[in-house]
């Protein structure tokens, strides 16, 4: 149904919420007695909140370029390439 890209993108989307839904979860449940769960949430949230926007920059850059893109032009995207909607925020 998908391309390999785009359902390549789609499992990693998947993971993504994955991991930010465990640590939201365990942060839920830590307390002063189990403190291991802090770090455990911590760290999944800030895996989770970094791999979404790198999936934001990508996914931007594979929309202005008419959803043509090579690894290499993946691992040289920059913030000042991406476009003022990537960044911004509906108040």
């Amino acid at each position: 149904m998908y391309n390999k890209r785009f359902q390549a993108f789609l499992e990693e989307a998947q993971f993504t919420k994955e991991i930010l839904s465990i640590g939201v979860t365990q942060i839920r449940k830590a307390n002063y007695a189990t403190q291991g769960i802090y770090f455990q949430s911590f760290t999944c949230l800030s895996v989770g909140i970094e791999r979404a926007c790198k999936l934001i920059l990508i996914l931007d850059y594979y929309v202005n370029n008419n959803g043509k893109s090579s690894m290499q032009a993946q691992r040289s995207i920059r913030l000042k390439d991406c476009s003022p909607t990537c960044f911004a925020i509906n108040g």
